[in-house]
């Protein structure tokens, strides 16, 4: 290759980067908001006794889902982004007549070779573990009336009126109660979905998000490309 085509290469090879990081930040921006409701809508789904638990619940049903969808996402934007590069060293390097010359220099299928190489050897960094890291909530029970948030001590007399107007009172808190229950476990655990979505998906400044995986991914690649393009 003449400086010329090595220049045009290396253009094309920045472009990519360039293109595949907006398109990945744009894709995941409007997908995760999709995951979002999704998760949500299992979350309201909860029941009492899953909303007494909650950390569980969220371990158990919301994580595997929330991994799930992170693994998938980032191995679709990475076969995408491999095409899409294929293409583009398949344009960068013109064709030529195959000599038989021993030398050190690469042609047009090392540099096909080595885009597949590098840009596979992201997809494991862009994968979200399966340990997202969400805490455990813990119900305090000190028997069923403190459970119930009532202190209130009932005194048990003779009058059967005064009884039945103290259980309907009972049965009305206690109704509250468990109502308060869920609405409460809810509140909880989408505020951590939500939290999740932005620091595994997104942007974190303790560690690596899907996003910044993906776009490390793409910087690497387009490295190791033109690297290659000076002994080409």
């Amino acid at each position: 290759m003449n400086r010329l085509e090595v220049m045009e290469a290396r253009k094309l090879i920045l472009s990519w980067q360039d293109r595949w990081t907006q398109k990945i930040q744009q894709r995941l921006e409007v997908e995760s908001r999709q995951l979002q409701s999704e998760l949500h809508a299992k979350i309201d789904q909860i029941s009492f006794w899953e909303a007494l638990f909650s950390g569980r619940y969220l371990r158990n049903t919301i994580q595997p889902l929330f991994t799930e969808w992170c693994q998938t996402k980032a191995k679709e934007l990475k076969t995408a982004a491999e095409m899409d590069l294929q293409s583009v060293v398949a344009r960068a390097i013109p064709e030529e007549d195959f000599s038989p010359v021993l030398d050190g220099h690469s042609g047009k299928r090392t540099l096909l070779d080595i885009a597949t190489a590098a840009i596979s050897t992201g997809v494991t960094a862009a994968t979200i573990p399966a340990l997202v890291g969400f805490s455990t909530a813990t119900v305090s029970v000190g028997g069923v009336l403190g459970f119930l948030g009532v202190t209130t001590t009932v005194v048990v007399t003779l009058n059967v009126i005064a009884g039945a107007v103290i259980l309907a009172i009972l049965m009305l808190v206690t109704l509250l109660r468990f109502k308060s229950i869920k609405a409460n476990a809810r509140r909880r655990l989408k505020a951590k979905v939500d939290k999740q979505i932005l620091k595994k998906i997104h942007y974190s400044k303790k560690e690596k998000s899907l996003a910044m995986c993906m776009t490390s991914m793409l910087e690497t690649t387009a490295s190791t490309l033109i690297k290659e393009l000076r002994h080409a």
